[in-house]
């Protein structure tokens, strides 16, 4: 089985339902996250230049 997993931080702002907004470390990726656990994908613009990827294991 594949996934695809994006490590996020809490920011200060919140999103529409009121709930944290949280972002990648390239703040292309934002999604509020309720305390149910449901997601709601947030639009972060357009015209963005994203870094070079990194790579790091999960343990």
């Amino acid at each position: 089985m594949v996934t695809d997993e994006v490590v996020v931080e809490r920011t200060s702002t919140k999103g529409p339902g009121g709930n944290p907004v949280y972002s990648d470390p390239t703040g292309i990726l934002r999604a509020e996250i309720s305390p149910a656990g449901e997601v709601r994908m947030l639009a972060s613009g357009a015209y963005q230049s994203p870094i070079n990827p990194a790579v790091e294991p999960i343990p």
